[in-house]
């Protein structure tokens, strides 16, 4: 109300030539865009797909091309499987060891993309240079830069006897989306009793959470424009292309996130003896704690082949240790 029509596929100022679905279309390096100045395929992409490839530039100037992502999900399955344990078990009359583990399994997705895309993979038409970064890996650019990506003058299809652009959105591969495994692993030994008149209470922990993800929603410019270009088999943009182009061109970025926490700790409490206003009481303990991350990119984004946007990169530790005493010693019953 009041502003752009968002529907990807829909003539803005904003995006004056915006990508299409089901169709795919040239628009030569220079001159204005017009019916003369672009040449639309007239081949659907995917012969299920409601979209039948019938866009023109008359039905795109008149917003006829508009589309939504039919493979888009509003909130994706996720699947959690939780096992928890506990054993208890008395050690003479004073003692008592209590053990508690658990396994928390976590699957989903999660789905998402451009307002010019809707989540599906639009032709770019630039590459610039990427930052390369990972946990030991010094942030450095990689190339090479490309000012245009674009098919060349004897592509098939192509009537401007130039290299052209490409417009329209990539439907040989899936929608973009990261899928997610999350499994968590805690075991806990707890042990309390009394020895020599202090009343003691011991722990001793550790959990672990390994967190695996695969990016669909990469993909490696260089490796499109290169295939656009190749003298033989070029990469067709009307779709049917082999396994090991899409490999290649969209990339899964995958890594593993683990992290880790060590704990233990021990308390010790007695009563000393009476004053006035009660007992002498008296407490000790010490804990130290361990905690790692190791966090890296996913390996296409720290080659510099991908752009990483926010996959971001964590990798350290960290060691506390603490001792306290303390005294209650009520000297009046006031």
């Amino acid at each position: 109300i009041g502003g752009n029509n968002q529907t990807p596929g829909v003539v803005t100022g904003l995006q004056p030539i915006p990508p299409t679905y089901g169709t795919v279309y040239l628009t030569p390096l220079t001159g204005a865009f017009s019916a003369a100045n672009s040449y639309f395929y007239p081949a659907a992409i995917k012969p299920n797909s409601a979209y039948k490839g019938n866009c023109t530039y008359a039905l795109l100037q008149s917003g006829g091309c508009a589309y939504i992502n039919p493979e888009a999900q509003l909130q994706p399955a996720a699947d959690n499987l939780n096992f928890l344990a506990s054993f208890k078990h008395k050690l003479g009359e004073d003692w008592m060891l209590d053990v508690k583990g658990s396994l928390f399994d976590s699957r989903g997705s999660q789905y998402g993309g451009t307002v010019s895309s809707n989540g599906l993979f639009p032709f770019p038409t630039s590459k610039g240079g990427l930052v390369s970064y990972s946990a030991d890996i010094p942030l450095h650019v990689v190339g090479p830069v490309i000012p245009a990506i674009t098919v060349p003058a004897n592509y098939p299809g192509n009537p401007f006897g130039a290299p052209a652009k490409v417009r329209g959105v990539n439907l040989d591969e899936a929608v973009r989306h990261t899928d997610f495994n999350s499994k968590s692993y805690r075991l806990v030994f707890d042990l309390t009793g009394k020895a020599l008149g202090w009343d003691l209470d011991t722990s001793v922990g550790y959990t672990r959470v390994d967190t695996k993800q695969w990016n669909y929603s990469l993909i490696n410019r260089a490796a499109l424009n290169a295939a656009l270009n190749r003298p033989v088999d070029p990469f067709l943009i009307t779709g049917g292309n082999t396994a090991a182009d899409l490999a290649a061109i969209f990339p899964v970025g995958e890594a593993t996130d683990t992290s880790e926490l060590e704990f233990g700790e021990i308390n010790a409490s007695r009563s000393v003896f009476d004053l006035p206003g009660g007992p002498l009481g008296v407490s000790a303990g010490a804990q130290i704690i361990n905690r790692s991350l190791d966090a890296p990119a996913p390996l296409v984004v720290a080659e510099g082949l991908v752009n990483g946007g926010n996959l971001a990169f964590s990798q350290g530790s960290q060691a506390d240790a603490a001792v306290y005493a303390e005294f209650a010693a009520p000297i009046v019953k006031m």
